[in-house]
């Protein structure tokens, strides 16, 4: 077991050591005064974990499931911890935020610590909790849901803060927010990620490989890391602008398949998704396909571990993948997956196949092993329109917004009909109006590969010529 890497070093001459119980037993008092049972349990936890780890610096050199109280567990089933480092987890909590104490992102990655920013404990720590609820209201206004929002606010920000040891949110700025996320790349790359992983999730997800638990981690805290530094780049606190997933968002082009995939599985699948990518298809598109081919490799890996290069596929196998999608149940929902699912992962197999067989690969089976009529049936929906009632509350809620970008946004969806993306894109030039004064909006290249011009209603050109691109004010002819 590799040993845990330590925690940033303290200062000078100062080593990590315990609060006094005389003083943790009184802050205990003073924040449960009203819950005696509380009181008790804390008292307890303190003693036990200082029996244990007399000398602070001793806990902090033991290996990680040492520290998590999961050493010697079984994997797939680690079981409830109990033990004096995890029941300790409130005391080193307020060692962090109340003496400065510095905690690891190995064990903080690790724990969920979901009570630090409860009242009364918040209270006690010095977290300002009025500032948290701004900072909720803000991310309401960027289209989380109130519930999400927090909580990417109160994950993101409980990990900051105890590897930080200072409980003011004011002080983040991007360098720990950098920090953080090589600090998560790191730790999900550790043997153990997935194993602790287990004894956070469902049952369902806790029978998946533990790379894979490991990845999706990853990708949560990688997500919510970015949501925070939107939210801090809009406020101003952090003057760099953020990027998606900081700067991870370009990391699947160095890895279109899996690390264990067989070299002769590997190339051809490389070879094709490279080549999509220099022509004129989308990023998007390729990273769609990329995610489909990796699902299939390691399921071929689990289910057919014999076969280890492409021209060894036949049609069996691609039969039994199918089956598996039709019998496989999402562990988020604990459903089947839908029919919009199993096309998005067979479509780029049959393209794979179609064309590498056109084209005389010789790495590959050489023949379609997919047909149309292979794909799910997918149903067909009906345009629907937003009945005028609907329609006029909404665009109510529009005109109350208090951020100009926002509105501009939102109008210009409405009147233009342009794409989300393509809205995100528009030139400071965008907007003039044809030869009889009404405006026009020129859209950029998008999805279609096609620049367009479209007439624009004065009211979504009001609101642009007031929000990101403010152009000199014009008289736009109104409609009639």
């Amino acid at each position: 077991m590799t040993a845990l890497a330590l925690a940033p070093a303290p200062e000078p001459d100062r080593r990590r050591c315990h609060a006094p119980r005389e003083e943790y037993f009184g802050w205990v008092r003073a924040t449960f005064a009203d819950a005696s049972a509380s009181i008790k349990s804390r008292r307890y936890f303190y003693n036990r974990f200082l029996k244990h780890w007399p000398d602070l610096e001793d806990w902090f050199a033991e290996p990680l499931l040492v520290r998590l109280d999961l050493h010697g567990r079984v994997a797939h089933e680690p079981g409830k911890r109990i033990g004096p480092s995890h029941e300790a987890g409130p005391y080193l909590a307020y060692l962090s935020l109340v003496h400065g104490l510095r905690l690891d992102a190995d064990y903080v990655l690790s724990r969920n610590f979901d009570s630090l920013f409860v009242p009364k404990f918040a209270a006690g720590l010095g977290l300002d909790l009025d500032l948290l609820d701004s900072f909720s209201a803000r991310m309401f206004q960027f289209g989380y849901a109130p519930v999400s929002g927090r909580s990417v606010l109160t994950w993101t920000f409980t990990r900051l803060l105890l590897m930080r040891g200072d409980p003011d949110l004011r002080a983040i700025r991007l360098d720990d927010l950098t920090a953080l996320a090589e600090e998560i790349k790191r730790y999900c790359a550790r043997p153990e990620a997935g194993f602790v992983r287990a004894s956070h999730v469902s049952n369902a997800r806790r029978r998946m490989p533990m790379d894979q638990l490991a990845e999706i981690y990853q990708k949560a805290c990688l997500t919510r890391l970015h949501g925070v530094h939107v939210l801090l780049f809009n406020i101003g606190q952090v003057p760099e602008p953020p990027f998606h997933g900081l700067k991870t968002a370009e990391l699947w082009r160095t890895e279109l398949t899996p690390p264990e995939t067989p070299p002769a599985l590997a190339a051809p699948v490389t070879r094709w998704l490279s080549g999509r990518l220099q022509t004129s298809d989308r990023a998007e598109s390729v990273r769609h396909s990329r995610d489909a081919f990796r699902y299939f490799l390691r399921w071929l890996a689990r289910a057919h571990p014999e076969v280890d290069a492409m021209i060894q596929l036949e049609r069996r196998h691609i039969e039994g993948f199918m089956a598996h999608l039709h019998e496989h149940i999402n562990a988020r929902t604990g459903r089947p997956l839908t029919a919009r699912s199993r096309y998005t992962y067979l479509s780029p197999l049959l393209q794979f196949f179609r064309e590498t067989s056109q084209w005389g690969w010789n790495d590959v089976p050489g023949r379609p092993l997919l047909g149309r009529s292979d794909m799910p049936k997918l149903p067909s929906a009906l345009p629907r329109f937003i009945p005028r009632a609907e329609l006029d509350r909404l665009m109510d809620a529009v005109e109350e917004l208090e951020d100009p970008h926002q509105r501009a946004a939102l109008l210009l969806l409405r009147w233009s009909g342009a794409r989300r993306g393509e809205i995100a894109r528009l030139a400071l030039d965008c907007l003039d109006a044809y030869p009889d004064g009404y405006p026009r909006l020129r859209i950029p290249v998008g999805k279609t590969y096609t620049e367009r011009m479209v007439p624009l209603h004065p009211q979504a050109a009001d609101a642009l010529l007031a929000g990101p691109v403010r152009t000199p004010p014009r008289r736009w002819r109104t409609p009639r």
